[in-house]
């Protein structure tokens, strides 16, 4: 499968290993600067950033699923849902539909929509 970019699902598995290399190569270097508790929540900061800017990259300018969707991120990618807004413009049982995203997923994307004040497509 590729994305809308053309990027393969190897390449875009490829991106997101070498994300958590950079993010844990961080953590080694600030945990020796700073010690724990202050390299956990600058790493996580900074994992955020890099996720952020690559996706955005890749896959458009709006709200990156995976913030809301936890693990059940890559299943969401698989179906060609990248960010909020193009989840949102599709029915929910649609969504639902898809295989991984169950109802904690669908309840964490509902969260985000209406925080973002987005509702669920109607059916075509």
């Amino acid at each position: 499968m590729t994305t809308r970019d053309g990027i393969t699902q190897e390449q875009f598995a490829e991106l997101r290993r070498e994300i958590q290399e950079s993010k844990w190569l961080a953590y080694v270097v600030l945990q020796q600067l700073v010690g724990k508790e202050k390299a956990d929540r600058a790493l996580e900061y900074v994992g955020r950033f890099i996720e952020d800017h690559e996706l955005k990259e890749r896959f458009g300018s709006g709200t990156p699923v995976y913030r809301f969707a936890g693990a059940k991120f890559d299943c969401l990618i698989e179906a060609d849902l990248y960010t909020l807004e193009e989840v949102a413009a599709r029915p929910r049982a649609e969504v639902a539909a898809v295989p991984g995203v169950g109802p904690v997923t669908l309840g964490r994307l509902e969260a985000a929509m209406s925080e973002s004040g987005l509702s669920w497509g109607e059916a075509a």
